[in-house]
């Protein structure tokens, strides 16, 4: 069970990031305006994982609820990437106590 706490200590902290607000550039095929890729609206830290969709999202907002109503999109790549590098952060954390505790 000890390698399922900082999985799980990684998944809440990714999910907390949503709060951190940037922008990054997307492509959406289907936006004219952003074939060539344009700014949006975006949240996640380190690397940005949810990606406002401007065809059908209000401007410059993105939010959690906005990918389960379908409005906004996530990047699986940067969601993945954010997971396990604050996976590893959290096993490197509960390493470092445990050996502080001996």
């Amino acid at each position: 069970m000890r390698w399922l706490a900082p999985i799980v200590l990684g998944v809440l902290v990714t999910l907390a990031t949503s709060a951190v607000r940037q922008h990054t550039i997307a492509r959406y095929a289907d936006v004219e305006a952003c074939a060539s890729g344009c700014t949006v609206a975006a949240a996640g830290w380190p690397l940005p994982w949810l990606v406002d969709d401007p065809g059908l999202s209000p401007a410059n907002l993105v939010s959690l609820r906005g990918v389960v109503s379908g409005v906004d999109r996530l990047n699986y790549e940067g969601l993945a990437l954010d997971v396990v590098a604050w996976a590893l952060a959290a096993w490197l954390a509960l390493a470092l106590l445990r050996r502080v505790r001996r």
